[in-house]
């Protein structure tokens, strides 16, 4: 791929102001009118020099989703997905459910069924809330 190439550069464009999955540069160089045989090379070179990485970004977005939002597993794989994202080592190297949710219960302070429906809220399935309510 030429570096002058308005598809590459786009693609260096969208990549500068934060990463990106590749479906998501994918589709905006799509948006874009840009020819497919440009995107799939503006892609592959991309890839090559380490810019688009969708192993890296969907574990550091599994990692962030987990401590910052306290997110259970389940639901940062929907969400993954979602993004087209690989999923499998991203959720893989998570914290147990348990764990996350126990940060969220002392995160929250409520007790009792509010503790309850905010764990379920969060998308932590009914064993994993009842362990938690049982271990106030």
């Amino acid at each position: 791929m030429h570096p002058q190439s308005k598809t590459f550069a786009l693609a260096l464009k969208l990549l500068k102001a934060r990463d990106r999955f590749e479906s998501e540069v994918r589709g905006n160089l799509t948006a874009a009118s840009s020819p497919t045989s440009e995107i799939d090379e503006a892609i592959a070179a991309l890839r090559a020099l380490g810019f688009l990485n969708d192993e890296r970004l969907a574990t550091r977005t599994a990692e962030q989703l987990s401590s910052q939002k306290l997110w259970p597993k389940e639901r940062i794989r929907i969400h993954l997905e979602g993004l087209g994202a690989p999923t499998d080592d991203a959720v893989a190297a998570l914290p147990d459910d348990r764990e996350t949710a126990l940060r969220l219960a002392k995160k929250s302070r409520k007790q009792g069924l509010a503790l309850a429906r905010r764990l379920s809220s969060a998308g932590f399935d009914e064993e994993t809330v009842r362990a938690i309510l049982e271990s106030e």
